[in-house]
């Protein structure tokens, strides 16, 4: 006998899984690369979770105190747990699922993920959807970025109510002021070649809104 070459190839792939064969856990995983893409008013990744299957998100309830924002598997969206990189991210005050006490940023997020139903032993906290961000980390080249988002008042469209008072007041039909502004940047490198990175990113916003009084 000869002595024959032999060849491994292993191929490490960052994509999700698309189908779960560990477990009953209904879950779903987002990457950076989606995060940035996915058009979010808010900018919060965070509101990803609206987007799962089994989710109902009703807004912010401006009349009462209510913290049930939507529901996750009919559940209350108070009974969620938010973590990030593992630590407490809860509202204790508020408590809702759709939004963490700390603000998370769009380009400061690695990946998102989230149980919305049938967790496993290693979700605590409470009964409802089991969200956890991870931040991103720096690497052993330098990289950065700088960004900004402005919307004036001039591609806002009118209000119904603001328009509605205007047409009884015989007024121009012109809408409220509203102008934002998100601005911010990231950095990110190594401090000693793969054993220790910096990853600082840092996210302003800035608002002019006219308030509707009906």
């Amino acid at each position: 006998l000869s002595v024959q070459s032999n060849s491994v190839t292993v191929d490490v792939s960052a994509a999700a899984e698309t189908l779960n064969l560990t477990d009953a856990t209904m879950r779903n995983s987002v990457g950076n690369a989606m995060i940035e893409a996915v058009p979010m008013e808010g900018r919060n990744p965070t509101s990803l979770l609206s987007l799962q299957p089994g989710v109902l998100y009703i807004g912010q309830q401006t009349e009462s105190a209510d913290s049930r924002q939507g529901a996750v598997a009919g559940g209350r969206s108070d009974q969620g747990n938010i973590t990030l990189d593992g630590l407490d991210d809860n509202d204790q005050i508020n408590g809702t699922a759709f939004a963490g006490v700390l603000r998370s940023t769009l380009d400061s997020t690695e990946e998102f993920r989230v149980t919305t139903s049938n967790g496993t032993a290693e979700a605590g906290h409470s009964s409802g959807a089991q969200v956890n961000l991870v931040t991103k980390s720096g690497t052993n080249a330098m990289h950065g970025s700088l960004y900004e988002y402005y919307r004036p008042t001039n591609t806002v469209g009118n209000d119904f109510f603001n328009k509605n008072n205007e047409i009884v007041s015989s007024e121009p039909n012109i809408p409220q002021k509203y102008v934002q502004n998100v601005f911010g940047g990231s950095f990110g490198g190594p401090v000693k070649k793969d054993k220790l990175f910096f990853f600082f990113n840092y996210e302003g916003l800035r608002r002019a809104i006219d308030q509707i009084v009906v």
